[in-house]
């Protein structure tokens, strides 16, 4: 029997961002930058995915496990200082019960802060059956970011902490804070070049 549930708030981004750096913190970047191959023409199209990702709504929740997220956005010209992504998470568990996928849209910004634009709602089902819902909050941190050699793809690491939500039905009552988030996505043009932060 799952103690009082508690979900994650989502966010992240997972985030995958038009994310990377030379493994340092993201704090020192202020700039996503895409360079197209010869012909092509933006807005241009940005696909991540990653593993296993994880939510808490607060300390001693009980947490959502992922097992994989897909990431979409669009990289509208050479140099922006945010990037707004969508991310699907699939493959979702709390404990033994099963969490419907969850859709997320954030706003990454170059300095490792994430925004969640609209509202997550996170539904689960069998014995612990309720909802969480994260509200659009801004500035949660913190992201960081790496480029690969190349830079043709970007990881972004999602460490959040601060997220607030609320719960209703089953064993998924009241406001929650302190909601975090940790997971990996790795991201690239969909058609090839450059993609990175600086």
């Amino acid at each position: 029997m799952l103690k009082r549930f508690r979900v994650v708030g989502l966010c992240l981004v997972a985030v995958f961002a038009l994310s990377a750096v030379a493994a340092s913190s993201a704090s020192a970047f202020t700039t996503f930058k895409a360079k197209l191959p010869t012909g092509g023409t933006f807005p241009a199209s940005v696909t991540g995915t990653g593993g296993e990702q994880v939510f808490t709504d607060e300390t001693g929740g009980t947490p959502v496990k992922c097992t994989a997220a897909t990431a979409t956005g669009v990289a509208n010209s050479t140099s922006e200082p945010t990037t707004i992504q969508k991310v699907k998470y699939t493959g979702c568990k709390a404990s033994i019960d099963n969490v419907h996928e969850i859709v997320a849209e954030y706003k990454i910004h170059a300095n490792g802060e994430v925004d969640i634009v609209n509202p997550i709602a996170i539904k689960v089902e069998g014995i612990g059956a309720c909802e969480i819902v994260v509200g659009a909050q801004e500035k949660l941190k913190l992201l960081t970011f790496e480029n690969n050699a190349a830079k043709t793809e970007i990881t972004t690491k999602a460490k959040e902490v601060g997220i607030t939500s609320k719960g209703s039905g089953g064993l998924c009552g009241g406001a929650h804070t302190g909601g975090t988030y940790t997971g990996t996505v790795i991201s690239k043009l969909e058609k090839g070049g450059e993609l990175f932060v600086e």
